[in-house]
């Protein structure tokens, strides 16, 4: 990265730096970039990344979810698939996405692990499976932390507990979502478009 005009302000310099620690997203999920080269200006102090170093964290991150076995694999996601009885359609309206992405999920193939948004999510529905009620928000600053990320809300501890009493959920046992993801008729044919 050499020096150039700030885009920004238009009159200061960015200049390579490089920053430990750095707190960044990639794909979405908060990691720490232990040694980051940005560009910043000497002037307003806005900062910038060039598309191989942003490369360079994906691929960094990459190796610290592998390292850590960070995402759920697929026999894990088809074992809590299968532990709430569902079939990949149910187990895809349950959580909001496609049956395809479910399936997606559970190839043994796969190159590309679910987005991270995803992964939290089916371990919160592991997670609860397994426990009953969970705090999620104390559950999430726990996985934060297990990322180098540091979670701390504007709220202060205690009313952050009361926040997450109130806001604790039953849920319906299995049956329940059986009744609710059950085929109500039989099989109807697609429309063709006519060419």
């Amino acid at each position: 990265m050499t020096t150039y005009p700030c885009p920004e302000c238009g009159k200061g310099t960015v200049e390579k730096t490089v920053r430990k620690s750095f707190k960044t997203k990639v794909r979405g999920c908060p990691f720490v970039v232990p040694e980051a080269v940005i560009g910043v200006c000497n002037n307003c102090g806005s900062e910038f990344f060039g598309a191989k170093e942003v490369k360079r964290w994906g691929q960094l991150f990459d190796e610290f979810r592998e390292a850590r076995g960070v995402s759920l694999g697929p026999d894990e996601i088809s074992r809590i698939r299968q532990g709430l009885r569902l079939t990949a359609g149910g187990f895809a309206l349950f959580l909001g996405c496609t049956r395809q992405t479910v399936h997606n999920w559970e190839r043994r193939d796969r190159k590309v692990p679910q987005l991270g948004m995803a992964d939290l999510l089916l371990r919160l529905v592991d997670e609860s499976c397994r426990h009953g009620k969970i705090d999620v928000v104390s559950w999430l600053r726990d996985r934060g932390q297990e990322l180098g990320v540091d979670i701390e809300p504007a709220a202060r501890r205690q009313n952050l507990v009361a926040r997450s009493r109130e806001a604790e959920v039953d849920f319906r046992p299995l049956e329940d979502y059986e009744k609710l993801f059950a085929a109500s008729g039989p099989a109807r044919d697609v429309p063709t478009l006519i060419q």
